[in-house]
């Protein structure tokens, strides 16, 4: 069965098992049956849930895929964390989920940093919320009191970056 590899567009030194990707047909029919649940998800690896996200992306599923993606990075998975400076600066995927659906997600787990990140994002720019330029803050004050494993240059070309952080010091 052919696998597609075509939206991976990582550096060159990441290397992608391809026991990562299952066969499509069966991958899709197969992750239909569940949401997601909080409790398996946080025993889970980074590694194990980044592939998790790169099957709901090849079945588009852009809401689960965010969420696993989002939950390996808070895992400091590194792949996660570089994948997700792709779908932020590349082709937009952040913007293809369900808001409605991740927004409970990211707030079931804003102890975790790129969730903090992502709600600051989500009331920055008022995507699945009401914009709310003081939540935004707060949540991007909390997520950056700890330093995320990204460079400025990262930041300032990402959805990680807007002239808040420039006002707290944070780059």
């Amino acid at each position: 069965m052919d696998l597609l590899f075509s939206f991976l567009s990582l550096d060159s030194n990441d290397q992608i098992d391809s026991a990562f990707i299952d066969p499509i047909d069966e991958m899709c029919s197969e992750k239909d049956i569940y949401w997601y649940n909080l409790d398996e998800m946080e025993n889970m690896s980074g590694e194990d849930l980044y592939r998790e996200a790169l099957q709901f992306k090849l079945c588009e599923d852009y809401t689960r895929y965010s969420i696993y993606m989002v939950m390996s990075a808070n895992k400091n998975y590194d792949l996660a964390i570089k994948h997700l400076f792709v779908d932020y600066t590349g082709d937009s995927v952040h913007l293809w989920q369900d808001h409605s659906l991740t927004k409970q997600f990211y707030e079931e787990t804003q102890e975790y940093q790129f969730s903090q990140n992502y709600l600051g994002f989500m009331y920055y720019y008022g995507i699945g919320v009401q914009k709310d330029e003081e939540k935004a803050r707060e949540y991007h004050r909390k997520c950056f009191g700890e330093p995320l494993k990204i460079t400025k240059e990262q930041a300032e070309d990402s959805m990680f970056y807007d002239d808040s952080y420039k006002v707290y010091g944070l780059l």
